[in-house]
């Protein structure tokens, strides 16, 4: 069976490349980009497309759809902590 990924920071140099690995492998992978317009290099590859934002759930619970996995990328900048958990 195989297994798919969601990549977040699927845009930048190290998503992009965790994007190119998992499908050279066969697996399934769907990046979860900022804006659509960013995204054609990555749907050329062979990966789905999230568009979202982190810092909202509302955005991010669709994109877990179907997901066995998930790499975690996000810049060292304020609001990190933010988009790694989730407040009640």
């Amino acid at each position: 069976m195989t297994s798919k990924f969601l990549i977040t920071g699927a845009t930048g140099s190290i998503g992009r490349n965790v994007v190119g690995f998992l499908l050279e492998r066969g697996h399934k992978v769907r990046a979860f980009v900022h804006k659509n317009n960013e995204s054609s290099q990555l749907q050329q590859l062979g990966a789905e497309i999230a568009v979202g934002d982190l810092l909202d759930f509302m955005t991010i619970r669709p994109a877990l759809d179907g997901i066995s996995g998930a790499f975690f990328v996000y810049p060292i900048v304020p609001g990190i902590v933010d988009a790694t958990v989730h407040h009640h």
